[in-house]
């Protein structure tokens, strides 16, 4: 399932693929919740 755009109206709209790839993605961003590695997403915004 592509989720960009997608509206979330409940979990019944899942199937455990969805969950489990849900998931994956969370553990590839924990090192940077835990800055153990540095996104350049935002470089040069201004967040305020």
């Amino acid at each position: 399932m592509d989720f960009r755009g997608a509206h979330i109206i409940s979990v019944k709209q899942f199937e455990r693929a969805d969950v489990d790839r849900i998931f994956q993605v969370a553990d590839s961003m924990e090192p940077y919740a835990h800055r153990q590695k540095m996104s350049k997403a935002l470089d040069g915004a201004i967040l305020g």
